[in-house]
């Protein structure tokens, strides 16, 4: 971290876990402009520096370490159980959904951070607002259907 005039300068300007490009145009001091468990970015000096965390560790947001997930706070710091599980993205069911991680060969790649105000909608693999997603995670007026082999919800309109 850079520090500026004796103090710590820090602003985050975003929501974690946004996927948003960062203008540094004109920024003045520090500003970290998105995060998410595995990286940060932040503007200095109308320039943006991308900062990742070493592999298998994972972003404390509040204090911007990277470290072993065991020592920092959920959602990053949590681990998920992907034995038997599709490749694919899982809603994080014990936060309401505000987010989510990723199962590969049955093995746990890591959380991610929905938007602020949003959640993961499951249907569309990726974060929502809770109107378009349907429960548990959002309040979407749904029915239930089934195709056979899975049964799912989809929206009513």
């Amino acid at each position: 971290m850079t520090q500026l005039g004796g103090t710590f300068a820090i602003l985050v300007a975003v929501v974690s876990g946004v996927t948003a490009q960062c203008d540094c145009a004109n920024t003045p001091g520090l500003v970290i402009c998105e995060y998410a468990c595995t990286y940060y970015i932040y503007c200095e000096n109308n320039g943006e520096n991308r900062v990742d965390c070493p592999v298998g560790q994972v972003l404390n947001f509040d204090t911007l370490v990277c470290d072993l997930p065991e020592r920092i706070p959920p959602p990053c710091g949590s681990w998920r159980d992907c034995t038997g599980k599709a490749d694919g993205y899982y809603a994080n069911l014990d936060d309401s959904c505000l987010s989510y991680h990723f199962c590969q060969s049955g093995i746990f790649q890591g959380n991610n951070i929905c938007p602020s105000g949003t959640v993961f909608n499951d249907r569309k693999q990726a974060c929502d607002w809770p109107a378009n997603t349907c429960p548990p995670c959002g309040n979407a007026s749904c029915i239930l259907e089934s195709d056979g082999i899975d049964v799912y919800y989809t929206n009513k309109h």
